[in-house]
Formats: C-alpha cells, structure tokens, sequence
C-alpha cells in the first residue's frame, strides 16, 4: 500500500510509508533509499539534459521521479511508458523472441527511453529534444545499474 506524505517525505515530496518491499515482503522503504534513487535520476536529468527520469515498478506506479517539469505529467508518461514496456515483453516472450531490455518511444516534442531492470521495475527518461541514443542509452545503463545496487542490495 502506498500514499503521499507531506513535503517532508522525501525529496520529491512523495514518499512511502507502507509499500511492497522491492524483495516481495511488506516492509518500509526508507527515506534515504529514496534519497538515493532521487540523486541518481536528478543526475541522469542533468547529464542528459532531459525533461525527467522516472523509476516505476512492475505496476506502473512511480517509485521517485526527478523533472524539472510537471511531477504529474512526469508520472503519467512514466506509467504509460511502463505499460509500453511491458506488452513489449509479453509480445516478444509469446513469439519466443529475445527478452526486451529497452523500448523507445517517438512522439512530436518528446522521446522517451525505456529501460527494464530486476523484477518487473524499469527506469524511464524523457526528452524534449532529440539527443545521441547511443549516449542517453549507455548513461541509462549506468542509473540503472546504481538503481539495481540501492533496491536489490
């Protein structure tokens, strides 16, 4: 179960008090993980220039997000960006194709990045201008990889 809490939980004013533990028991999620998370989507954010990094989990619900736009249209892109992500996988898994590790997502003013990690969660970045995917994909890996590091450690 999760809710908002005041501007006191957490950089991103969101926080939880009572969620699904990222290892599948119920459990606190620590303000100072979501620090942590925070810190490495700002930086994603600065190093790529982008209008928002956003961690979800596997039910499409934002983990911590960092955008110097709209938090709730940053959510929303993140949800349905999340939702992509998964019917890509269930289609490649049902034609027993390669698992999807990334789905990009073209629209007129904005790209969005993709990017599955462990147990169902994924980290998505938005552009609003075009950018070098081979650089935004490689700074994806490496967020990701400290992401996987703070929730899996």
């Amino acid at each position: 179960m999760t809710r908002a809490l005041s501007e006191e939980g957490g950089a991103t004013g969101w926080s939880c008090d009572r969620r699904e533990s990222l290892d599948g028991r119920l459990g606190l999620l620590r303000s100072a993980a979501m620090s942590a998370f925070h810190s490495i989507l700002s930086r994603l954010v600065e190093e790529d220039d982008a209008a928002g990094a956003i961690f979800v989990d596997d039910s499409g619900e934002t983990v911590d997000l960092a955008t110097p736009e709209s938090a709730e249209q940053m959510r929303l892109l993140g949800a349905y960006a999340g939702i992509y992500l998964r019917q890509a996988q269930r289609f490649c898994a049902a034609e027993r194709m390669n698992d999807v590790r990334c789905v990009e997502i073209g629209c007129r003013g904005l790209q969005l990045y993709a990017m599955v990690l462990r147990e169902g969660y994924s980290l998505i970045v938005a552009h609003r201008r075009p950018t070098v995917t081979a650089i935004s994909r490689r700074r994806m890996q490496l967020a990701a990889r400290d992401i996987e590091r703070e929730a899996f450690a």
